[in-house]
């Protein structure tokens, strides 16, 4: 999928928010909240990458094409959902809409020249480096104690595949089950965290783990473009 557009190729790849890499879950819920909200983030940013990586890559006739494109529909599914989640939930720093008009635009083009319609990335990753420091301890640390938080945090559920003990913060879950598609979104998650930066993240039950290879067999030809492998985590080697 040759061309290039000189403005992304300038974006490209976006920078990954900063995130702890210690036991997050045993720290205080306001120090550990910007990191759980920067992971998913995460996830999202190095979606956009690796799409945009392979469709540099991979020639037109490459027999594999449709399912890139089957996982970069995929990709840009989800995050149409969680951008619409963070217009509501971060009110002062969210400019959700144009993200999601050029989203809208990006899945009904996937068929042509991905690459030329990625420009939105740069001002998606910045406007998630601002929704993560406004999350900074200072600020939410006087409008709600460590105690009332984590019993938030603790108290959600997003899926008998994910563990109810620790999750994302409430507002980040309702959002992502309304993604119809929940056999995507478990590999999703797990296949674009780097496990070298948090071993803590992302948190899944035992039955999470054991459903992972059927789970993996619904998207089956979507995994390979995915940056790392969701069975053993080990980065994905690109041809």
């Amino acid at each position: 999928m040759c061309g290039v557009d000189s403005a992304a190729a300038v974006e490209y790849p976006l920078p990954v928010l900063p995130a702890l890499s210690c036991g997050i879950y045993a720290i205080d819920s306001r120090k550990a909240l910007p990191s759980l909200i920067a992971f998913m983030k995460n996830a999202f940013i190095r979606a956009l990458n690796h799409v945009y990586t392979i469709s540099m890559r991979l020639p037109s006739g490459d027999p594999n094409i449709l399912h890139f494109l089957m996982y970069a529909k995929s990709v840009v599914e989800l995050l149409q959902v969680h951008l619409d989640g963070d217009r509501s939930i971060f009110t002062t720093c969210s400019d959700g809409r144009s993200l999601i008009d050029a989203l809208m635009t990006l899945g009904g083009i996937l068929a042509q020249w991905t690459e030329r319609h990625l420009y939105f990335g740069l001002s998606m990753a910045s406007q998630m480096q601002n929704q993560v420091e406004y999350l900074a301890f200072e600020r939410i640390s006087v409008a709600i104690s460590d105690e009332n938080l984590r019993r938030m945090i603790q108290g959600t559920h997003l899926n008998t595949l994910y563990s109810t003990n620790y999750s994302y913060p409430p507002a980040n879950i309702e959002w992502l089950t309304l993604h119809p598609d929940m056999s995507f979104l478990l590999p999703f998650v797990i296949s674009h965290h780097d496990p070298s930066i948090s071993s803590y993240w992302p948190p899944v039950q035992e039955q999470g783990i054991q459903a992972l290879p059927t789970l993996l067999k619904v998207h089956e030809g979507c995994w390979q473009f995915a940056p790392f492998d969701p069975l053993t985590r080990l980065p994905v080697v690109m041809r």
